[in-house]
């Protein structure tokens, strides 16, 4: 009886000793149902609540400002502070009226009721901010991309001024009038911002960004601030630079604003003297490539020239043609979509695919 026990504890030690193990077919967590899972939450914790339909949705946090002073509502230099000195914004943070907020929302997916055209627009910006951001293409919390809202001629949306360019969506861009009032959205608006975009809009410009970004801008606190044509780069730029030697500080009424205008004279891109650069676009995905492309070309030539070698510049007929044929058949455009399709999808894949909510 004794071996007859101990071969069978032999033959079959697993049934004597413990359970059976568990198989890929046996998973030890339930598979989660992902077409019930709730969106990733926003960076903001504190305006958001779980609700039982599954997704969240925003709880309208203390309002720092929304509505613009009496008359002239660019006339006031407001902040959080009252008179200490703070940065300039636009508004009047004494009246607390909040204006309409967005639904939080992920995946490119518009709000329900929401024009799509202008939800587009708003995912393509924030984008922007976040592709800016990650290239350090920006400045702290400083700096201003805003674009047109879609089917309007005197709205665009903008930044709340105080958030890290890491930190915008979809959903927390401003939307102001050409009054200075927000009319979506729950913040203040850098006034120098305000004052710039607003009259390059109103000129007909659809996407303007304003950056200090590195190399563009140490070619600005040159002498010269040229950018020679002597890159492949270079020569897109060809004739569509606007120089600007004036720099008169930060940008705090109509007049200046206008001024830059005039300057500009329908270029696409301005390098403003001790300053940075503004970049113009019908799209913006078109003003980013732009921007990108306008940083590398500056890159190159202040490589090429810390060596102290001469340039080699590209004539003028060759920089001609060579931007004629990437603008010829609406390649350049198509260019700079794929381009930024292709950037949004890089976003999508780490911690930046938040531009979308």
């Amino acid at each position: 009886l004794l071996l007859a026990i101990a071969f069978d504890a032999i033959s079959h030690p697993a049934s004597r000793t413990r359970a059976r193990p568990r198989t890929l077919r046996q998973p030890l967590v339930a598979p989660l149902d992902t077409s019930r899972a709730p969106p990733p939450p926003s960076s903001d914790t504190r305006t958001l609540r779980f609700t039982r339909r599954s997704h969240f949705s925003p709880i309208p946090p203390k309002p720092r400002f929304n509505a613009p002073s009496e008359g002239n509502p660019c006339s006031a230099m407001a902040s959080n502070g009252g008179d200490t000195g703070a940065y300039p914004t636009i508004g009047d943070p004494k009246k607390k009226r909040r204006a309409n907020p967005l639904p939080v929302t992920t995946r490119f997916m518009c709000p329900e009721g929401y024009d799509p055209r202008a939800w587009q627009a708003r995912v393509d910006l924030a984008a922007c901010y976040h592709l800016c951001d990650k290239m350090d293409l920006n400045e702290g919390i400083c700096n201003h991309l805003t674009v047109m809202v879609p089917g309007t001629t005197d709205r665009f949306l903008c930044i709340p001024y105080g958030l890290l360019w890491d930190e915008v969506t979809a959903s927390n861009l401003l939307m102001l009038d050409e009054s200075g009032t927000v009319i979506e959205g729950d913040g203040e608006i850098d006034a120098t911002a305000f004052f710039i975009h607003r009259a390059i809009h109103q000129a007909g410009v659809v996407a303007v960004l304003h950056t200090h970004q590195p190399y563009a801008s140490a070619l600005c606190c040159t002498k010269e601030f040229k950018l020679h044509m002597c890159h492949q780069n270079s020569l897109r730029f060809y004739d569509e630079i606007a120089y600007d030697p004036s720099f008169n500080g930060l940008v705090l009424d109509d007049s200046e604003g206008a001024r830059l205008v005039q300057v500009m004279g329908g270029k696409r891109v301005l390098l403003h003297q001790n300053h940075g650069v503004i970049v113009c676009g019908e799209s913006v995905a078109e003003a980013f490539d732009d921007i990108y492309y306008l940083e590398r070309a500056c890159q190159v030539q202040i490589l090429a020239q810390s060596t102290g070698k001469e340039l080699c510049v590209v004539n003028d007929d060759v920089a001609k043609k060579f931007k004629e044929d990437c603008e010829k058949d609406g390649g350049k455009s198509s260019w700079a979509n794929l381009h930024y399709a292709a950037l949004k999808r890089g976003l999508m894949r780490g911690a930046g695919h938040i531009f979308c909510m």
